[in-house]
């Protein structure tokens, strides 16, 4: 199975919320799309995992705004902080990407969520890039 990249944005003026986009993806299998949501929105990615997940890549464009967070979210719903932080554009790779950062599992019915709390003057574009774990 090949990586699979999910991609969610709302517009300028809005927050991302990170709760599940109100749009249905579209496009390709390996890249899906959420439509840009109509105001504040979005943020939670959940790749319907029945298996592990490795995260191999997070990219956040934050509009114009930097006040961001990236949390895991367990099956029970509790929610750990992974980063924080204060930069317009947020990278993360972990090392099979060639990047400095341990590697991010999503085990079976976890997922990722992205918020902003401060409103953007753009788009704000969040991107995650995941793959079944092989074992």
């Amino acid at each position: 199975m090949s990586a699979k990249t999910i991609e969610q944005s709302v517009p300028s003026g809005s927050i991302m919320t990170g709760v599940a986009p109100a749009a249905a993806a579209v496009g390709a299998q390996d890249i899906l799309a959420h439509p840009i949501e109509a105001g504040s929105g979005a943020g939670l990615f959940d790749f319907e995992n029945d298996r592990p997940y490795i995260i191999h890549q997070v990219f956040l464009k934050l509009g114009g705004q930097t006040a961001y967070s990236i949390t895991h979210v367990d099956r029970n719903d509790v929610e750990t902080i992974l980063f924080t932080g204060g930069a317009e554009i947020f990278y993360l790779s972990t090392p099979d990407n060639g990047g400095a950062v341990s590697s991010l599992i999503l085990f079976e019915g976890e997922k990722l969520m992205i918020k902003t709390t401060v409103t953007s003057t753009n788009n704000i574009i969040a991107r995650v890039t995941a793959d079944q774990l092989r074992v």
